[in-house]
């Protein structure tokens, strides 16, 4: 039996985001790119504001072994969008109210990159996420998705 790898899902995961027209057309439209992906990141060379709008698959942890019933893998989406769109009566012409579009932008392309992976062999089982914006304009949604597969078993026990 072969237990699959964290390294195969992101992998699987970035080749989807690469390639996902609903991403790649709401990029183009509204920051006029499609997005960086990366499949891990390096520590040392972090991904800057000219790499946004930017998505991030990092795999964190399993649970597999050869009598598990089920196999489970834990990965961060992390979506950065770097904008300075906004600001008083950007959203009508009451000027009291103060927008910020690099939050409803994170938002999106972190809600268009779910749908994306929806469809994969490595559906996300269950999203826990946090909008971060401490460091405007540059605002990054942390994703944490758990995915798991049942174990088949025909005599071979195989997946």
């Amino acid at each position: 039996m072969q237990i699959p790898k964290l390294t195969d899902i992101s992998a699987a995961w970035a080749a989807a985001l690469l390639t996902d027209a609903a991403i790649n057309a709401w990029c183009e439209t509204t920051f006029g790119k499609r997005p960086t992906i990366l499949d891990g990141m390096d520590p040392r060379n972090r991904p800057g504001k000219g790499d946004c709008p930017l998505i991030v698959i990092d795999p964190e942890a399993d649970d597999t072994g050869l009598f598990s019933e089920e196999f489970s893998y834990s990965l961060e989406l992390r979506v950065g969008v770097y904008s300075e769109q906004g600001g008083r009566g950007q959203s009508g012409d009451d000027d009291r109210l103060i927008t910020y579009a690099a939050k409803t932008q994170a938002e999106h392309l972190a809600a268009l990159a779910l749908n994306c992976l929806a469809g994969t062999d490595w559906f996300p089982q269950r999203v826990q996420g946090e909008l971060i914006d401490d460091f405007y304009p540059l605002v990054i949604k942390y994703l944490s998705i758990t995915t798991a597969t049942e174990v088949v078993s025909d005599g071979d026990r195989t997946w």
